[in-house]
């Protein structure tokens, strides 16, 4: 845990007190070096952001002694130094207490996840980030991995029937609105490119890593053919962070399109077992949802009809060209929810 961190100001007092307003805070001044000031944050941890006249300097002391100062009149004014801090504001608010210093403020993708980059006094940066950019933040820095692999790796496979046509379906799995009109989903964001997110969030308002699957990669897809991504496993099950990845591959048939769903990367163990139970019920029930989309038949989600959703028995295909689509290892992850 980082409790406190410094850097330097031509007015440390003032940049302080609006570091202390951004995070409801306090400032003090700091007792070792003149003209220095802390903002502290009202938290338990004591953090603490120590702003210091422009031109300090921090050197080892002389024999055992502690850290001492000196002031630098030749400093540059830039420094690679920098901080992100959280604050419990809106991105509006945040702006009118940067932007009324006459301070440089613009919101700015970190890859993955937005800040608000402020630059105090023009010369040194602080990363501010609102509770939603914050969410976003710790989404990305606690992505789930896929932990097993390999040819050993336990998978499911189950194929479905749907009166439809095959662009029809894949638009289905791969287009966040067609994807809600039938699947009862609240957040849905898919972004269709290697490397693009895959999130469907089943519970909003749940913790961070249980709301279902969030910071799901798209790992390779084929128009109107195949789709895999990541999948994680719910909190409930014990796996922690654990990801699977599944395989999706769209054909045509007789009646409509058919739809080869194939979820991998299980390992060993109570705890993976009981994920295998859980997914092929769940599994089940999305299936059966998704093709009475277009039936317009009222379903009984509560139990599986055999005849609607079997699960396969391993295939034994000769490899397809797909593969060389496929641009990195699969790596697990997602959540099928109800």
């Amino acid at each position: 845990m980082l409790h406190h961190v410094s850097f330097t100001a031509k007015n440390p007092k003032r940049v302080a007190e609006v570091i202390a307003t951004l995070i409801n805070g306090r400032v003090s001044r700091f007792g070792p070096w003149d003209g220095g000031f802390i903002a502290w944050a009202p938290d338990q941890a004591g953090t603490a952001i120590e702003i210091y006249p422009h031109g300090t300097e921090m050197v080892p002391g002389d024999g055992n002694g502690q850290a001492r100062f000196q002031r630098n009149l030749f400093a540059a004014k830039a420094t690679a130094t920098h901080a992100a801090l959280s604050v419990d504001l809106t991105a509006e608010q945040v702006f009118g207490i940067v932007q009324a210093q006459g301070w440089q403020a613009t919101v700015q993708d970190r890859g993955g996840f937005n800040i608000i980059e402020a630059w105090i006094e023009d010369t040194v940066m602080l990363e501010i980030m609102t509770p939603a950019m914050v969410r976003q933040y710790l989404a990305v820095v606690k992505s789930p991995q896929v932990q097993i692999g390999g040819p050993e790796t336990g998978t499911l496979t189950f194929r479905q029937d749907v009166d439809t046509s095959v662009g029809a379906l894949f638009q289905a799995w791969t287009d966040s609105a067609a994807l809600q009109q039938w699947w009862s989903v609240p957040e849905a964001t898919i972004d269709l490119c290697v490397g693009g997110a895959y999130e469907l969030i089943f519970s909003p308002d749940g913790p961070l890593g249980a709301r279902g699957s969030e910071a799901c990669k798209i790992l390779s897809y084929v128009p109107d053919r195949f789709l895999s991504f990541t999948w994680n496993t719910p909190a409930h099950l014990g796996l922690g962070a654990a990801q699977t990845w599944v395989v999706i591959e769209f054909s045509s048939s007789e009646t409509g399109a058919t739809l080869n769903l194939t979820h991998c990367g299980f390992g060993e163990g109570p705890d993976w077992e009981r994920a295998k139970t859980y997914f092929a019920q769940a599994w089940r029930r999305v299936l059966r949802r998704l093709a009475a989309h277009w039936t317009e038949k009222e379903v009984d989600l509560r139990t599986a009809k055999p005849e609607q959703v079997r699960p396969m028995p391993p295939m034994q295909r000769e490899p397809r060209e797909l593969a060389s689509v496929v641009s990195r290892p699969p790596m697990p992850s997602e959540y099928a929810g109800s």
